[in-house]
């Protein structure tokens, strides 16, 4: 069975992972880039300390701007964790799931041929057993309800 629209949900599900995986990992590059900025601000700032005289004029307010300095650097840090890596986590974390339940409904699509091919060799066959065939009709009739209903719930779960 061939079906176009399940086959533009797939490469757009497809597409939207391997942009959510490379945003993911650019996300990490960025927030691990501030962490070593933020390091780096820290030891140019003990530098700075060690350099500036106690007794200097304007020492305390030299201190104040590299305290405050370093808490924005630290708060930079840990906002685009908060707000932009634990999202894209989040985000990332779901495709798994959507990908069992994509191989889910292939393998239910698997059964529901099978049950369709068995269900069209009987009626061709010469002999026709009413009950085999009765059978056949019910395990049809039930793996294409089960099809159905996975095939729509992933459908509308997929992107457009």
């Amino acid at each position: 069975v061939k079906d176009d629209k399940w086959q533009v949900h797939v490469a757009n599900f497809n597409r939207q992972q391997a942009l959510a995986l490379k945003l993911h990992r650019e996300v990490k590059g960025y927030i691990a880039s501030l962490k070593t900025l933020e390091g780096s601000a820290h030891t140019l700032m003990e530098v700075v300390r060690e350099m500036h005289e106690f007794t200097w004029p304007g020492n305390m307010n030299l201190v104040k701007a590299l305290q405050s300095l370093e808490k924005l650097n630290a708060e930079l840090s840990g906002s685009m964790v908060d707000t932009l890596l634990v999202p894209v986590n989040n985000y990332v974390e779901q495709f798994p799931e959507i990908k069992e339940r994509m191989n889910k409904r292939d393998r239910k699509l698997l059964d529901y041929t099978r049950c369709k091919r068995q269900l069209d060799t009987l009626k061709k066959g010469d002999k026709i057993s009413p009950e085999k065939l009765g059978q056949a009709q019910e395990e049809f009739t039930e793996h294409k309800m089960i099809y159905e209903e996975v095939n729509t719930e992933l459908s509308e779960d997929l992107p457009e």
